[in-house]
């Protein structure tokens, strides 16, 4: 470690700190009093990111040996330290439906025509009726932008990169871990959406 070069060293200082921002998110929702973690979803930090896989099973099969299946990751970005959403390359309709592209659903993209001449031909009423009904890519995407932000809320009280004032020896104990179990039912809430929506477009 010694004979590393200044721009090594820094990067192996980072990959640390990702790795152990991971570990600190993972051990909080896992160990936390208020933790709720449902018995499908199975969670595991590898290298840098953090795995979110699932316990699939089906009627009338019984999948008790069969290992839990990788869902997607949230990999914490190096340079910003915020955890950002990755996908299989053979989930292609789970990694369109999360940028919210077009062409992931005919159904979309008719919806997406009809509403500009809607909007060209009826005005601002009608396009906001329409526009009131969300479309499945929206959805995802805004689910998946909601988990990205608990996660990070979450990692900067219980992670590397936050500072807790311990102003109060006596009560800053007691509110970091108030703080920390209010981070984790909302994160708790964002991962089971991401992880059904992922379960039934992604497997």
């Amino acid at each position: 470690p010694f004979q590393l070069s200044m721009s090594d060293a820094l990067l192996a200082a980072t990959v640390l700190c990702a790795e152990r921002r991971c570990h600190a998110v993972v051990d909080a929702l896992n160990c936390t009093k208020a933790s709720h973690l449902p018995p499908w979803i199975h969670l595991e930090v590898e290298c840098g990111s953090i795995t979110v896989a699932g316990r699939i099973s089906y009627q009338h099969f019984s999948l008790k040996t069969r290992p839990p299946t990788v869902l997607f990751r949230l990999a914490c970005d190096s340079r910003t330290g915020r955890f950002l959403p990755t996908f299989h390359r053979s989930i292609s309709i789970l990694r369109r439906l999360a940028c919210n592209d077009p062409s992931t659903s005919d159904i979309q993209f008719v919806s997406n025509v009809a509403m500009a001449s809607a909007r060209q031909a009826k005005g601002n009423m009608f396009t906001k009726k329409v526009g009131e009904r969300e479309s499945t890519g929206r959805l995802v995407r805004d689910a998946f932008d909601a988990l990205s932000r608990s996660m990070d809320t979450l990692g900067r009280k219980c992670g590397v990169g936050g500072l807790w004032n311990e102003s109060d020896v006596l009560r800053s104990k007691s509110l970091r871990e108030k703080s920390v179990e209010q981070s984790v039912d909302q994160t708790w809430a964002s991962l089971i959406t991401c992880s059904g929506i992922a379960a039934v477009f992604g497997v």
